[in-house]
């Protein structure tokens, strides 16, 4: 991913999103994973560490979904301020997500060697 062209991606992209009637929101995707999506405390985790489990509130959740929903909350803030509060045609100002229903114990395994492949 070191050698792609991230600005031909995300001009693509804006592209592909304009033409499905969709809006591109840049977010920085800086401590997403760090913060706590429910509560906003900072929780510090190594890389190795895939759950987020929160001291302050109680969340337990995979790593990434935590991640994947701070960037959520942080592309709708973004979005609404740029709307200065009024809703944008056709797109959710309040993400819809049940909080109390979202927890892993523990993320799935994940096998890092390639199956061998039998035919027949």
């Amino acid at each position: 991913m070191s050698d792609a062209s991230w600005g031909d991606f995300l001009s693509k992209l804006a592209y592909k999103a304009e033409s499905a009637g969709r809006i591109l929101v840049r977010v920085d995707p800086r401590d997403t994973s760090q913060k706590c999506y429910c509560c906003g405390n900072i929780v510090k985790k190594d890389l190795s560490d895939r759950v987020h489990n929160c001291p302050y509130c109680g969340t337990v959740v995979d790593r990434d979904f935590n991640s994947a929903l701070n960037i959520l909350y942080k592309g709708l803030e973004l979005l609404s301020s740029t709307w200065e509060g009024r809703e944008p045609p056709g797109l959710p100002v309040e993400p819809v997500v049940n909080r109390d229903r979202i927890a892993v114990s523990k993320p799935p395994a994940v096998n890092q060697e390639a199956t061998a492949f039998r035919p027949g």
